[in-house]
C-alpha cells in the first residue's frame, strides 16, 4: 500500500508511509528509521487521529475529495499533519507498538 502511495507522490525511489486506520505501513522506510524521525512520525500519527476523528469511510472520502479539490500538498487534511510534525503533544495520544 506505501508502495503505490510512493509511486503516485513520484517518490518511488524514497521512502514513504500511509495510513489506514491505526496502521502505518511503510515503504522503503523501516519502523525504527520512522521512529527515529520524530516530525515524520507526528506527521503520520496525525493522520491516525484523523481516521478516529473522521471514521474510516469519512476519512477516506473526506481525502480523496480534498485531494481532488485542493491537489495533494494543499489539502487540508495534509496541511493539518504538516502542522502536526512540530506538535509536541501529539505522540502523547497513542500507543505506539
Amino acid at each position: 500500500m506505501a508502495r503505490i502511495a510512493a509511486f503516485n507522490l513520484g517518490a518511488s525511489d524514497a521512502g514513504a508511509a500511509i495510513v489506514f486506520g491505526k496502521t502505518i505501513y511503510l515503504y522503503k522506510v523501516t519502523r525504527e528509521q520512522l521512529l527515529a524521525n520524530i516530525p515524520y512520525l507526528r506527521h503520520e500519527v496525525a493522520h491516525v487521529l484523523q481516521y478516529q476523528r473522521e471514521g474510516w469511510f469519512g476519512f477516506l472520502a473526506k481525502y480523496v475529495w480534498l485531494s481532488i479539490r485542493f491537489g495533494y500538498r494543499k489539502n487540508p487534511m495534509e496541511i493539518e499533519a504538516q502542522n502536526a510534525q512540530n506538535d509536541k503533544e501529539i505522540l502523547n495520544q497513542v500507543t505506539i507498538l
